[in-house]
């Protein structure tokens, strides 16, 4: 109780410190460089988990001490927090006067924020004063924003040719949905003459950046020959990418794409999206995710973009490594069979178990680069939606705190019964990558029937599964051991 009262005591000084801290239109002697430069980058160090996990606490706390020593960028960073509620609880009025000193001092980071924070008012007249200003100073998705408006007419008047001068603007700084906006225009020829090839080319490079509207429109262009003669190969692999991030369409006609593929095809597609799919998740040290056993026998399920195109694959387990190799893999729904040659504890995992919003739930993993095995790590929350980020109907989405190398972990409710795996998108592995964080706190898993659905064309598996044929009951302290961590080179 005592612990609990200090640290509600903290907060409450920290908001009333935030609240009191008015910014002043005195300019104090230390602006900029100094002290204020120091809490700045001290603050992003914490902010995007450097050495570790996201701390939004501390790191507003150095962004509070910064700021009010006029650091600009500090400044439009404590907005930024105010206004996504990160470390402080949300304050509209507060974080749009922090980003306001930040702008008056050209921040290009602050100008754009405050252009989306109008637009969401839909004050577009505003928000385009703003994101011209950040414009002017380079920032891409200000440009991006632009061509927005006046492609549809939002606060100026509608106009093709200029939206596409703003696309063009943003999409030589290669912005992958600047470089679709642009395509798209160019296969229609609205706005700027049309140009089939130009649009492929644009396409191609928001596609490799991994814009999932990009691999859509790319593989549906390729498969119905539109801007070039058709490609069924590369338009399969393009929409497999699609599918594989959640895109209901790519879902919908991946499936009649395929059938009209030769088996040698179909490895080629395979071949190429196991490779894209590699450059994302490894680095140049290999990657590091995690598994849960399904069997005692040494049967483990991950997440597929994990062990995509690996040259080995190990699976650290009480204290050694394994190798291990894949038996299975489904691309589009991110899932991965391993098998290692040893005893192992097993989870109990069911479609049985009824799913709803508030749900508890909780999963673990392995601490990063971890030689031995400390022990996995708890991470607690409650189902906050189920569907996935774009009302995909195989995910569900929970507030956890984790990193990528928690992909491939297992969810479970508060008993230790599995009920999904945990999975990263394209997008959060390529933020993660660039800043250290995640782009947000849900966090998506994969449904349990989707996993068992993925595993029943494998009867020998499913049959020594625990609570095969059975009502099935959770374990935590199973729900441990039977967790590890999965390392690839």
């Amino acid at each position: 109780m005592m612990r609990l009262q200090i640290i509600f005591q903290s907060l409450l000084c920290l908001a009333l410190t935030l609240h009191s801290a008015t910014p002043s239109k005195a300019k104090p002697p230390s602006a900029e460089g100094g002290n204020g430069e120091y809490h700045f980058h001290l603050g992003m160090n914490h902010y995007t988990g450097l050495g570790g996990k996201p701390n939004y606490a501390k790191a507003v706390r150095q962004f509070q001490l910064a700021a009010s020593a006029g650091h600009a960028r500090a400044q439009g960073q404590l907005g930024i927090c105010l206004l996504k509620g990160r470390g402080v609880p949300k304050n509209h009025d507060l974080a749009v006067r922090w980003l306001t000193r930040a702008a008056e001092k050209n921040d290009a980071i602050a100008l754009y924020s405050l252009g989306n924070f109008h637009a969401e008012a839909k004050d577009y007249v505003k928000a385009n004063k703003y994101y011209l200003e950040a414009s002017s100073r380079g920032h891409a998705a200000a440009m991006n924003n632009l061509g927005t408006s006046h492609e549809h007419g939002q606060g100026v008047p509608a106009d093709a040719a200029k939206a596409a001068e703003w696309y063009g603007n943003a999409a030589r700084m290669n912005l992958a949905t600047a470089q679709c906006n642009l395509a798209i225009m160019h296969a229609t020829g609205r706005g700027v003459a049309k140009d089939p090839a130009r649009a492929l080319q644009l396409y191609r490079a928001a596609a490799d950046q991994g814009d999932v509207r990009a691999q859509f429109l790319l593989g549906a262009a390729l498969h119905f020959g539109t801007l070039a003669a058709p490609n069924p190969t590369e338009a399969a692999k393009w929409l497999q990418l699609a599918a594989n991030q959640g895109h209901a369409a790519a879902r919908k006609h991946l499936g009649t794409v395929n059938s009209k593929l030769s088996s040698g095809q179909q490895k080629t597609v395979d071949k190429q999206v196991s490779t894209f799919l590699a450059r994302v998740a490894r680095s140049n040290k290999g990657a590091i995710g995690s598994g849960f056993f399904i069997t005692k026998q040494g049967h483990l399920i991950t997440s597929y973009h994990l062990v995509a195109r690996a040259e080995t694959i190990e699976v650290l387990f009480n204290g050694r490594r394994h190798l291990a190799h894949v038996l299975k893999a489904n691309p589009v729904d991110n899932l991965a069979l391993l098998k290692i040659e040893a005893k192992t504890q097993a989870l109990t995992f069911t479609a049985r178990r009824q799913l709803h919003l508030g749900l508890p739930v909780f999963t673990l993993g392995l601490p990063p680069r971890s030689e031995k095995n400390s022990g996995p790590k708890y991470s607690h929350g409650f189902i906050r939606k189920l569907t996935g980020r774009t009302l995909d109907p195989r995910h569900l989405q929970a507030n956890l705190n984790v990193q990528p190398n928690h992909s491939g972990a297992p969810l479970l409710d508060s008993t230790g019964l599995a009920v999904g795996m945990l999975i990263f998108q394209l997008d959060e592995l390529k933020a993660y990558q660039a800043t250290g964080s995640l782009p947000h706190d849900y966090n998506t898993a994969l449904k349990a029937d989707r996993i068992l659905a993925f595993l029943s064309a494998i009867p020998a598996i499913r049959g020594q599964m625990p609570g095969h044929g059975a009502n099935p009951s959770g374990d935590r302290t199973t729900a441990e051991s039977a967790t590890a961590q999965i390392l690839v080179q």
